[in-house]
């Protein structure tokens, strides 16, 4: 039979297939994703939904799976960021609803997009509260082996400050926005009846199981992962965020156990009506450089930024009008 120039559609377990963008690759599994950027490691299992049946009112968790999905190979257009080579992984969840995947890579940023559709024919269309969009495993083969510090929410290792770290990302101007080493408390208010709902920012799915650890870290909207290398410098680290928060209220958890765990997550809270998604998903990572001492973590960071400003371009501002007058408003602070 002659080739035709249709994409061939097949499920997954029938043909891995894989993006490839520089020196890093991604592949998709039965069991989820797996994306490489030496030394870095991610490894994810499939979005998980998170919602409210109607009627009745019973919750449910409903965990994609890719073995009875279909994907195809194609053209994956991210507002702002053109057209790039991708992955569309579609198929039904057990709750009754269809979805599709979109995967890309961009100068080893891997971007992500669900989308979700009322299945034809369905009942009263459910909630959908959260979506944890990639629940995932970050290794790489230079980070430090952990040390006998067992975690006290589990029953394994925990995260240390030597092992670890975590740039929070606060929900505003009243919410902790720092570096945390290890697996600590997140910092809260210490004024709870007024600043307490300033704290709030996106609201973790409580059906994961990431939402029993009291060690739980949560930053908004994007976060950087630091894992530290056996110098104890910060040489490899991995940003995860959302390029926009025009869909719903997204974030990035971390969880205090190990192997570390990172989990890109969004608050929805919508009815499921006609087609519901998820903003575009972030994830970049950086290499080892030859120091090992440098601070790739800042670039990382940069470069996600840079993502997200291209995604959000806005055109340039029209010039005031001849004669007008602006207000200028002059501070004087410390220099830095």
């Amino acid at each position: 039979m002659a080739a035709t120039a249709a994409v061939a559609v097949a499920p997954v377990l029938s043909l891995p297939p894989s993006l490839k963008s520089g020196n890093s690759e991604l592949q998709l599994l039965p069991s989820g994703w797996l994306y490489q950027l030496p030394p870095l490691t991610l490894q994810s299992t499939p979005p998980e939904v998170y919602g409210i049946k109607k009627p009745g009112g019973e919750r449910f968790r409903d965990a994609l799976e890719f073995p009875s999905a279909s994907v195809e190979s194609s053209q994956v257009a991210v507002p702002g960021l053109g057209s790039l080579p991708g992955l569309l992984v579609s198929g039904s969840s057990a709750t009754g609803f269809q979805w599709q995947l979109s995967m890309a890579l961009k100068d080893s940023a891997l971007l992500l997009h669900l989308e979700l559709s009322q299945a034809p024919g369905s009942e009263e269309p459910a909630v959908v509260e959260h979506v944890c969009l990639a629940p995932m495993e970050v290794t790489t083969m230079e980070e430090v082996e952990p040390d006998e510090v067992a975690c006290r929410a589990c029953a394994g290792p925990a995260r240390t400050a030597k092992h670890s770290s975590l740039l929070v990302n606060g929900w505003q101007s009243f919410s902790f926005s720092g570096t945390l080493h290890g697996a600590v408390k997140q910092p809260r208010t210490t004024m709870p009846f007024f600043s307490s709902p300033f704290h709030a920012g996106a609201t973790f799915p409580q059906g994961c199981p990431a939402a029993s650890d009291r060690y739980l870290l949560i930053s908004d909207m994007f976060g950087l992962l630091t894992l530290h290398s056996h110098g104890g410098c910060a040489s490899n680290g991995v940003a995860a965020g959302y390029l926009g928060q025009e869909n719903g209220f997204g974030g990035l958890a971390v969880r205090s156990s190990l192997p570390c765990e990172a989990l890109l997550f969004s608050e929805l809270g919508a009815s499921l009506q006609g087609r519901l998604a998820t903003d575009w998903g972030c994830i970049c990572g950086l290499e080892s450089t030859a120091d090992g001492c440098s601070t790739p973590q800042d670039k990382v960071v940069q470069h996600y930024l840079n993502l997200v400003a291209l995604h959000n371009a806005l055109g340039p501002c029209k010039p005031p009008p001849a004669g007008s007058r602006a207000l200028v408003i002059s501070c004087e602070g410390p220099e830095f």
